[in-house]
């Protein structure tokens, strides 16, 4: 699939940078010459091949708006290189900026493939109706292999500290949960989820490492 490419590729010239592309400049000259020396690896237009603005539908509109325009960005930058002579110093910071942006959405250092990428996407940008959106202090996402050997996410909806553990809110996490499931489905995301919830204190705990 073309975003299998486009996210692969992406991850590859990131690696090529990893981690002083993200490092705010100005770079010392170290950190300058030893990227320039490897801008015949990252600043090509091949970089972005498999890019298609369709395969995003799990991104809000602003986040598929940067994207575009990064992507447009790099490729016309990376497209004016010449082959032997390589970058001139605008070239290649106006690339690295364009990569930066890009990699600002894709994140391939938090995400272990683009089936993460997408799914932890969807719970980003999930809408809820409002009358549950406002018990919901946040959700986090994690992937790992479950009892089947398959990639599985874990979910913990953490709920505000007014919400009860009564029969009302026992019914508002049925509905955060089928919520949850048929946004996944709605973007094709086959990996199964475990839905769990917590109240903020609890997982304020968590974060603290009182309890596990």
């Amino acid at each position: 699939m073309a975003l299998d490419e486009f996210f692969q590729n992406v991850n590859l010239a990131a690696s090529q940078l990893w981690p002083n592309v993200r490092a705010e400049p100005p770079l010392d000259e170290d950190q300058y010459s030893t990227m320039l020396n490897r801008a015949s690896r990252w600043l090509t237009p091949a970089v972005v091949d498999g890019f298609d603005l369709a395969d995003f539908g799990c991104l809000t509109h602003s986040e598929r708006s940067e994207l575009e325009e990064s992507v447009a960005d790099y490729r016309s930058i990376a497209g004016a290189v010449p082959d032997r002579s390589g970058p001139t110093d605008e070239q290649f910071r106006r690339g690295l900026e364009a990569l930066r942006r890009i990699l600002d959405i894709l994140r391939p250092d938090r995400y272990p493939d683009v089936d993460a990428f997408r799914a932890a996407k969807v719970l980003e940008n999930l809408q809820l109706p409002a009358d549950l959106r406002e018990k919901v202090d946040r959700i986090i996402e994690r992937f790992e292999l479950d009892g089947t050997g398959d990639t599985g996410i874990w979910i913990w909806v953490i709920l505000k500290e007014d919400v009860l553990w009564d029969q009302a809110s026992i019914r508002d996490r049925d509905r955060i949960s089928r919520s949850i499931e048929a946004a996944l489905r709605r973007h094709h995301i086959v990996m199964r989820p475990y839905i769990h919830f917590r109240s903020f204190s609890e997982q304020r705990d968590v974060e603290l490492g009182l309890v596990r």
